[in-house]
């Protein structure tokens, strides 16, 4: 059986920088479960660039990054 995690984060545009650095420790460093192999789980990528559009008439006023996690080895 597969462990996924589905994360969507939401962050202001100050905070890109946070969510990027996430995302990079998530992909290079988070510790997995005992007895599972050392290493990341995959990473968040942002979701809201202009190509991607949303419902609604206005523009999204957050950035928004999601990632399916492998949380196991």
């Amino acid at each position: 059986m597969s462990w996924v995690a589905n994360v969507m984060l939401s962050v202001g545009p100050e905070d890109r920088p946070n969510a990027e650095a996430f995302s990079e420790w998530l992909d290079v460093e988070r510790p997995r479960l005992e007895g599972m192999r050392p290493g990341g789980c995959g990473n968040l990528r942002p979701i809201t660039d202009a190509d991607n559009r949303w419902g609604g008439y206005k523009n999204p006023e957050c950035e928004v990054y999601a990632g399916a996690l492998n949380l196991e080895g």
